[in-house]
C-alpha cells in the first residue's frame, strides 16, 4: 500500500526557494547598481557643451542618440555643421563625467579578436549584445555571436587548446578567454577583470553602450567640452 508522502512544512519550502528569491534579488541589485553606475538618480550634474568632429557627423548621429538615451542625458540640445557635432546636456551627476561621457559618446566601438598569432575577426559583427550576469552574480557583457564566426571561434580553441583568445575595443585589449573553455553556443561573455567590483561593472556597462548599436562609421573626436 503506498502512502502519499507529508506536505512539507512551511520552513522547509522557504529554505527550498531562498535560492530563487536570493538570485532575483542579486539580478535586481546588479540591474540597479549598472543604472547607478552610469545614470545616477536623474541627470542633475554638470550641464556642459560638448563639440565632437569627424567626417561622418551627419551618419553618426543616430548612433550617437541612441548613447546618449542609455546613458541618461538630461534636457538635450543638438547642432550640427559640416565635420562637426554640437550637443548641449545635463550630465548624470558622478565622478569624471566631463571627460568620460563625451569620450563614451565619440568612441568608435569596433570589437575584433585574434589568437596569439593572427586575427580571426578585425571587425566582429554579432546578433546583439546587453549587460548579464553569472551564477555568482559577476557582470558581463552578453555578445550573441553569428554562425560563421562562432564557427570560426570553435576551430581556433580547438587548435590550440592551452592557448587564449583575445578580444580588442578599438585596438585595446579588453578581454583575454581561455581555450580550454570551449565555446558551446553561440553566446560570448566578456568580462572586466580590472580594479573592483563597481569599476568592473563600470567597464561592463560602458562596453555594451558602445557596442550595442553598432560602430560608429568613421573616427570620431572630442574637440571641446564647456561647463555652461
Amino acid at each position: 500500500m503506498k502512502h502519499n508522502p507529508a506536505p512539507r512544512s512551511t520552513g522547509a519550502m522557504v529554505f527550498m526557494a531562498a535560492p530563487i528569491f536570493f538570485g532575483g534579488l542579486l539580478f535586481c541589485a546588479v540591474g540597479l547598481l549598472a543604472f547607478l553606475v552610469w545614470m545616477g538618480d536623474e541627470a542633475d550634474g554638470s550641464r556642459v557643451r560638448m563639440r565632437l568632429e569627424g567626417e561622418c557627423v551627419e551618419k553618426s548621429s543616430l548612433i550617437i542618440n541612441r548613447r546618449m538615451g542609455e546613458i541618461g542625458l538630461g534636457d538635450v540640445q543638438i547642432s550640427s555643421l559640416p565635420n562637426i557635432l554640437e550637443i548641449t546636456a545635463t550630465l548624470p551627476r558622478m565622478k569624471d563625467a566631463e571627460s568620460s561621457i563625451p569620450k563614451l559618446l565619440a568612441q568608435r566601438g569596433i570589437l575584433s579578436v585574434r589568437t596569439k598569432n593572427e586575427w580571426i575577426s578585425e571587425h566582429i559583427e554579432y546578433e546583439s549584445v546587453g549587460l548579464a550576469q553569472d551564477e555568482s552574480g559577476m557582470p558581463y557583457a552578453k555578445l550573441v555571436l553569428k554562425e560563421e564566426l562562432r564557427k570560426e571561434l570553435e576551430k581556433a580553441v580547438k587548435a590550440d587548446p592551452k592557448g587564449f583568445l583575445y578580444f580588442f575595443l578599438d585596438g585595446i585589449p579588453i578581454a583575454e578567454r581561455p581555450n580550454h573553455n570551449l565555446i558551446r553556443s553561440d553566446e560570448l561573455r566578456l568580462r572586466s577583470i580590472e580594479g573592483g567590483k563597481r569599476l568592473q561593472l563600470k567597464t561592463v556597462v560602458d562596453w555594451t553602450i558602445v557596442l550595442n548599436h553598432g560602430p560608429l562609421p568613421c573616427e570620431m573626436s572630442v574637440k571641446e567640452v564647456l561647463s555652461i
